[in-house]
Order: C-alpha cells, then structure tokens, then sequence
C-alpha cells in the first residue's frame, strides 16, 4: 500500500472535527458587528466600536477582511448562507486531505 494512504484513515477525523463546532458561537455575532461597523464606516475603526467600558488603547482589527466577508455574505443570504460556506469549507478541506493521502508518494530511505 502507498505510503500516503497511511493518514487515510485520520481523513474523517478531521473533517468531523471541523464539523463539530458550533455555527452560532458567541464570537459570530461580533464578527458580523465588526463587519457592519467597517462597511458602514468604508474604514477600519480606530476605536472599538462595541467597547462597553471605554478603552485607553487604539483597535487594531486583525480580521477585518474576514469580518467584512462574512457581514456581505450575511446581508445576501443570512445566517442559512453562512451555513452553506461551513459546509463547503469543510468538504473543502476534507477534499484536500483525501487528495494528499491518496497521492503516492517516494519511499522513505
């Protein structure tokens, strides 16, 4: 048998992992907050602009781009679209694991 198919069967594994998490965790509202805040604005904010208590620091939103993706793709098709891109994420990466566990590889010396 190839070398390659020896993670093969770690393939579901990893799939169901991805799976298994929650759709609707408590950080998807604030990322879809986020993302409306930088849409609205056509700018990063300086500030956090969900700080309950204010903030002595400036904001920096590292996943700004991911905020405003998943706030466009919410506004086209709601939260059952956001669902259909986990889904597709997932298969994706299942696709992506099988594939490199079914491709042959050299022996090991």
């Amino acid at each position: 048998m190839p070398s390659g198919w020896r993670s093969l069967p770690r393939t579901p594994f990893v799939v169901l992992n991805l799976a298994s998490l929650s759709v609707d965790d408590g950080d998807l509202w604030w990322t879809l907050a986020i993302g409306r805040a930088i849409w609205e604005e056509g700018a990063l904010p300086s500030v956090d602009p969900l700080a309950y208590t204010a903030t002595s620091g400036p904001y920096h939103a590292g996943q700004w781009l991911a905020n405003v993706l998943l706030f466009s793709a919410y506004q086209l098709g709601g939260f059952e679209l956001l669902v259909t891109l986990r889904a597709l994420l997932v298969a994706s990466v299942f696709a992506v694991v099988y594939e490199d566990a079914a491709t042959p590889t050299p022996a090991r010396r």
